[in-house]
C-alpha cells in the first residue's frame, strides 16, 4: 500500500465525489441495484459506498504514485476505512463483459481485512463488496477474512493461513484454486461456498442463504441453540 498523505487526499476526494454521485440525480438505478444485492439504504450509507458513473483517467502524481495514469472504471466504489484512513478502494464493475470483476485502485492495501480473532467460525470471502454483504448477514456469528480478489495466492498470506488454522470451522466463498491452496496451506478440509454471493445479474440471495444455513449449524450462536 502506498499510504502517503497525497494518496489519502486523492482517495478521500474520489470517494466523496462518488458518494455524491450515488445519492444524486444519477444514482437511483445504482441504489436499486444495491437493494437487489441485499443492501438497504442505511447499510449503503453506513458503508460509505459510492458510484463512479464514467471512466476516469487521473495522473499518477496526483495520487502520490509514479508511472502510467490511473484509469478508474465505472462501478460501485467500496472503501475499507480503518482509524479514519482509507486502506483500500475497490470498484465493483456492474456492466459489460467484465460485470462482477473487481478493480483495485492503485496504491490500495492488497492484504486481507480480518474482522476478529476469537470467533470459532470463520468465513473467507473474496471482494470487499461481497465481504460487506457477508459481514452484515453474519451479524457477529463469524469472523471474516476478506480478500481483495479471489486470488489463489492469498493462501500464502501468513495472516490468512493463521486465522483459518485457528478456526474450529471455516467456510470459503472463492474459486476452486483458492480453496485447494487454503486447504494445502492449513492442512485441513474446508467447507466451500458453492453459491456466489452475487449472481451474474447482480442479485445477492443464494450465497447468503447458504451462509445462513452454515452459520446456523456451525457458529457459536447456532451451536448454543442446539445444545
Amino acid at each position: 500500500m502506498t499510504n502517503t498523505e497525497k494518496w489519502q487526499q486523492a482517495a478521500k476526494a474520489f470517494l466523496a465525489r462518488t458518494r455524491k454521485e450515488l445519492w444524486g440525480k444519477a444514482g437511483p438505478n445504482t441504489q436499486v441495484q444495491l437493494y437487489h444485492m441485499g443492501f438497504s439504504v442505511n447499510e449503503s450509507l453506513d458503508a460509505l459506498l459510492g458510484w463512479n458513473p464514467h471512466p476516469m483517467k487521473r495522473t499518477s502524481d496526483k495520487w502520490g504514485l509514479t508511472g502510467d495514469p490511473l484509469v478508474l472504471p465505472p462501478g460501485i466504489v467500496v472503501p475499507w476505512v480503518k482509524d479514519t484512513e482509507i486502506r483500500r478502494l475497490s470498484i465493483y464493475l456492474c456492466e459489460g463483459d467484465r460485470q462482477g470483476e473487481i478493480c483495485l485502485v492503485p496504491g490500495s492495501d492488497r492484504g486481507p481485512r480480518i474482522t476478529g480473532v476469537d470467533n470459532p467460525a470463520v468465513v473467507v470471502v473474496a471482494g470487499d463488496l461481497a465481504g460487506l454483504r457477508v459481514e452484515l448477514a453474519a451479524a457477529g456469528r463469524a469472523d471474516l477474512v476478506v480478500l481483495p480478489y479471489a486470488d489463489a495466492d492469498a493462501a500464502r498470506d501468513d495472516a490468512v493461513r493463521m486465522r483459518v488454522q485457528q478456526a474450529d470451522t471455516c467456510l470459503v466463498f472463492g474459486n476452486e484454486a483458492l480453496c485447494r491452496n487454503l486447504e494445502a496451506a492449513t492442512g485441513r478440509v474446508l467447507d466451500k461456498g458453492r453459491e456466489p454471493i452475487f449472481t451474474d445479474d447482480g442479485v445477492g440471495n443464494a450465497g447468503i442463504s447458504l451462509l445462513n444455513a452454515w452459520l446456523s449449524a456451525n457458529s457459536r450462536t447456532g451451536l448454543e441453540a442446539v445444545m
